[in-house]
């Protein structure tokens, strides 16, 4: 699944449980992730995440046992770190 430009933030739990296999956030502007926004995805293997991402709340990505790359990161902040 491809973000493009227009998204700008991600909620809670967006995607959670869901079959998606890779999520490309490259051209967004998506500055935060919400917590548990892609846990609990068995086949997601890949995430491009935005340029622009500051904040990845907790879990976000947990049970996600499949996820092998993560790319883009530039700057962001680890709430609790």
């Amino acid at each position: 699944m491809v973000l493009g430009e227009n998204f700008s933030s991600m909620n809670t739990e967006v995607f959670s449980s869901t079959r998606i296999t890779s999520v490309d956030m490259g051209a967004s502007k998506i500055t935060k992730i919400g917590s548990y926004a892609f846990s609990s995805c068995p086949n997601l293997t890949n995430a491009v995440l935005s340029p622009v991402l500051k904040t990845i709340n907790e879990k976000a990505f947990s049970s996600c046992k499949a996820l092998r790359t993560v790319g883009g990161l530039l700057r962001m902040y680890l709430p609790g770190r």
